[in-house]
């Protein structure tokens, strides 16, 4: 049975497939960005009323990676938005929603959540009644505007609270034009960036509507070879221009994808949630009353309260460095950032409870240094990496922790901001930087296919922990040789470090990291070649040989297609 909101899903479908009849100029990407930023001046605040409904499928990666249920969630709900360009605003979303266990049991429950964000402080009151018609109240202080459906933002001029055009500085290109909605369209893509498999992000940007962007994806994918697959998806329909220049969507769909064991495949959509939208109002002024919220008193408030009004002694459990060596780009794997800057996620957020507290840690000190080196380069680019430690992976927590730091970082003013993310066990404590010469060029003595580098820089001793020398092999090993180092490599290593000058007083109990890539196995499998297995025999033979050199503690790191296997021998 189609009622209004169905027709409108509908209608959208039918718009997708329509064949343009204009067709879009060939146009430059300065053009592009150029269209892009006129609408995001022109809209500085927003007004909306959406009609959602959504549906989350809890696939088994979901589950073991996120410490999930396994469940699906089917929610149908009216939020009312008002949101300025700097995030500040409030939300407030009624309606119901239905679990369906693996057990079959099922529990509909209807809630009213309002939350608010004034630029500092976050607030959300959720209020639920169950069937019994029991009440439940609770209360959370966040650093940012939670929300319960799609920010309206993200279907105007942000992608995942970033201007477009801000997105798309760093080396991006227009791809193709495509039909969409009955207009001819481009399609521009952002520059892929590494980060365990390569990301990026693509825009179906409309010039025929002031280039109101009608599409927004990002891909991945494990390797070069491999093909790119969506994972998350906003598209939009039924554009109207609700001020001059300014289009605004009537319907969207929102994505997000799974993908299979193996990396390779798109697995089922996990999260979709369609959206209909009405009384679009730009640029409201939106009263101060309205960005902040009191609790009911009693009512027990979870996150960041107490942290904002304690006395908190903050820690500077973070990094600021410049990056100034071929072997520091080498490792980062990026060859134009500037400056690198690190932080040390569980020292502000609680591993348990993944409350956040950002008062534990000095962010003025780290926007201070951020700032003192953005000055030093024209159009400064950093590398900014979040050490998660035992937090854990959990996408939609870690987009909330990084999104205000990255924010921090382009106020600091560097032009662009590359992000990349580690997580561990949490056993090891976080470490800043070691001991080195900072004037240290670090570069490298090149032997056929190998090249081995003094490390000796504050920043390339921290990303090679234990490291005095590295020996990295530049040519793909074959599994049918069944040994790390043949003769010829051996003689290629000698020879090169004779180039550096290391003779074997030099490298008498050094520490020293080989640093080589294997074939990868035709069929995928969690089982590592014996190359890669510790303790192997080949491993052992390319052990006793460095050691022979007059190396202590050796550290190997193997690459095998998109796994790296890490194995240690220490000096006795």
């Amino acid at each position: 049975m189609f009622n209004r909101y169905t027709l409108s899903i509908a209608l959208a479908f039918v718009s997708i497939c329509a064949v343009a009849q204009d067709s879009a100029s060939e146009l430059t990407i300065a053009q592009v960005l150029k269209g892009l930023q006129k609408t995001e001046e022109a809209v500085q605040s927003v007004s909306v009323t959406m009609q959602a409904k959504r549906i989350s499928e809890n696939s088994l990666a979901m589950i073991q990676a996120m410490r999930m249920r396994d469940q699906s969630t089917r929610s149908s709900f009216t939020e009312q938005w008002q949101q300025d360009r700097d995030g500040r605003g409030w939300n407030r979303a009624k309606g119901q929603t239905v679990e369906t266990r693996v057990d079959g049991t099922v529990n509909s429950t209807q809630f009213d959540v309002h939350a608010t964000f004034d630029g500092r402080q976050g607030a959300m009151l959720r209020q639920e009644t169950r069937e019994d018609g029991t009440v439940s109240r609770r209360g959370s202080v966040q650093a940012g505007l939670m929300r319960t459906g799609v920010p309206p933002l993200d279907l105007l001029t942000h992608h995942q609270g970033f201007d477009v055009s801000e997105l798309l500085t760093d080396g991006a290109v227009v791809v193709g034009n495509e039909s969409w909605d009955g207009h001819r369209v481009i399609v521009v893509e952002s520059n892929p960036v590494e980060n365990n498999g390569e990301y990026k992000s693509q825009y179906w940007i409309d010039p025929q509507r002031d280039y109101v962007v009608v599409r927004r994806r990002n891909l991945t994918r494990r390797l070069p070879e491999d093909p790119w697959q969506a994972i998350y998806s906003v598209d939009c329909f039924g554009h109207q221009e609700i001020a001059d220049g300014v289009w605004a969507p009537k319907i969207a769909w929102t994505r997000m994808f799974g993908l299979t064991p193996d990396g390779i495949g798109q697995a089922p959509i996990i999260m979709k949630c369609d959206v209909v939208c009405a009384d679009w109002e730009l640029n409201v002024e939106i009263p101060e009353e309205q960005l902040t919220l009191e609790f009911p008193p009693g009512l027990r408030v979870n996150g960041l309260r107490e942290a904002f009004q304690a006395k908190i002694k903050p820690v500077d459990n973070f990094i600021v460095t410049p990056i100034t060596t071929e072997l520091q780009r080498m490792l980062l794997g990026d060859k134009t950032a500037d400056v690198y800057a690190e932080i040390d996620v569980t020292a502000y957020v609680d591993v348990n409870t993944l409350q956040i507290t950002p008062a534990k840690l000095n962010f003025a000190a780290f926007q201070q240094q951020l700032k003192q080196l953005a000055e030093e380069h024209e159009q400064a680019k950093l590398y900014l990496k979040f050490e998660f430690g035992g937090v854990g992976a959990e996408h939609a927590f870690g987009m909330f922790v990084k999104a205000p730091v990255e924010q921090m970082c382009k106020e600091s003013g560097f032009e662009s901001v590359r992000v990349s993310s580690r997580y561990a066990n949490g056993d090891a404590a976080w470490k800043g930087l070691p001991e080195g010469d900072e004037a240290a060029l670090e570069d490298p003595s090149h032997e056929g296919d190998w090249r081995v580098y003094p490390v000796a820089t504050p920043l390339g001793r921290h990303l090679l922990s234990d490291t005095d020398v590295l020996i990295d092999g530049t040519k793909e090993r074959p599994l049918d040789a069944m040994v790390l180092l043949d003769d010829e490599a051996k003689e290629a290593i000698q020879a090169a470090l004779s180039g550096l000058q290391l003779g074997p007083e030099e490298r008498a109990g050094r520490a020293v990291t080989l640093r080589l890539t294997i074939t990868a196995p035709e069929k995928d499998t969690d089982e590592p070649h014996l190359l890669a297995k510790e303790k192997s025999e080949p491993q052992l033979a390319a052990v006793e040989f460095l050691r022979s050199l007059g190396f202590g503690n050796v550290h190997f790191n193997i690459r095998q297609g998109y796994r790296v296997q890490n194995s240690n021998y220490v000096a006795q």
